[in-house]
């Protein structure tokens, strides 16, 4: 999200040096020009300006909107991932939907919404996903017990389970250019579901699935945990404390660009 941010920030000082230079240039009685033309590339020229400043707000603002989302998928994926091993009873569910619909859900959303605002479309697409699926969980699992709805059914349960292997296979896809922490722990979310559709699907016996599912969810759900706490120590001690290896891709295109340049120069 910095390097995002640093671009960004780039851009308006970009466009203000333009700004500035084309004011002065429209003082200048020597540029000849209408008044309304001058009035309509400033007018412009400032619109824009203004229209780029909002996100590097929210993104110096903001700082890091991922670490509530890592959070909230973190406590809410362990909690799963408890019960299908079956640490806790079926019993729990009620407890699994409240911290799932509220911690789970509303926590990723609102991370949703914001990395949106920073310009970072992997974490927005993420958080808001899971947010909503995390919430729609929450409901599916407290309206039956309350009796006010019926329950979804295995097909439904199972072709939901389908839909996110596939969502969660573009993000472990992508994870291989955000990070290299990324990718483990995505693949681990991609093995929730992977082992939900066999058991829907393949497997006679859905239990030992279930126990895969819940391990791997345990997995993802630390590992979440743990890079969002290496963002905030990042933060706050101005250096690496707990290495995620995010991919740098100004520093990519400068070796690439070097490699290239010095080719040129054997040639």
């Amino acid at each position: 999200m910095s390097l995002n941010s640093s671009n960004k920030q780039s851009e308006v000082e970009f466009l203000e040096n333009r700004l500035r230079n084309l004011e002065k240039r429209l003082e200048n009685d020597s540029v000849n020009i209408d008044d309304d033309v001058k009035k309509g590339n400033l007018k412009s020229l400032r619109q824009n300006v203004n229209n780029m400043n909002e996100p590097v707000w929210f993104a110096e603002k903001l700082h890091e909107p991922g670490v509530i989302g890592l959070t909230g998928f973190s406590m809410a994926t362990v909690l799963l991932g408890f019960l299908k091993v079956g640490y806790w009873e079926v019993e729990s569910n009620p407890l699994l939907a409240f911290w799932g619909f509220f911690v789970g859900g509303a926590m990723q959303v609102q991370a949703g919404i914001y990395e949106h605002k920073c310009g970072n479309p992997f974490s927005a697409w993420a958080f808001t996903l899971f947010g909503w699926n995390w919430m729609a969980t929450g409901l599916s699992l407290l309206l039956p017990a309350l009796d006010l709805i019926a329950h979804a059914g295995e097909k439904a349960e199972a072709m939901k389970a389908v839909w996110m292997m596939c969502f969660v296979l573009c993000l472990f896809i992508i994870s291989f250019r955000v990070s290299k922490y990324h990718v483990p722990m995505l693949f681990f979310v991609l093995m929730i579901f992977v082992a939900e559709v066999i058991g829907f699907y393949v497997s006679g016996d859905s239990k030992p699935w279930e126990i895969v599912g819940g391990v791997s969810a345990i997995i993802s759900g630390y590992m979440a945990l743990v890079l969002a706490l290496a963002i905030v120590m990042h933060q706050y001690w101005g250096r690496t404390i707990i290495p995620w290896f995010p991919f740098d891709y100004q520093k990519e295109n400068a070796k690439r660009q070097s490699s290239h340049a010095n080719a040129d120069k054997n040639m």
